[in-house]
């Protein structure tokens, strides 16, 4: 399977979805699996004040306070983390 066939980004439908949960007015949103930003783009538009965090390596992401973490976790073979 190349990462092509595997690479599923949520679709808007429910990222539209999933925002509407949030009910507050957040300062910081942490999205950990940006991917193709889909999700980042509908919390933008929702939140335009908020600062929206989207690391590029989430384990060396230094710990720091955020309102809301909002994602949609990876879901392909490559993904999964090695307990070796």
């Amino acid at each position: 399977m190349s990462k092509k066939d595997s690479d599923f980004q949520t679709p808007l439908w429910v990222c539209r979805l999933m925002v509407s949960r949030i009910f507050d007015n957040p300062k910081r949103i942490l999205e950990p699996t940006p991917g193709r930003g889909n999700l980042v783009r509908v919390l933008a538009s929702r939140f335009p004040s908020a600062e929206i965090l989207t690391p590029e390596d989430f384990w060396s992401f230094p710990v720091t306070p955020v309102d809301w973490v909002v994602a949609n976790p990876p879901f392909s073979h490559a993904s999964r983390l090695s307990h070796a």
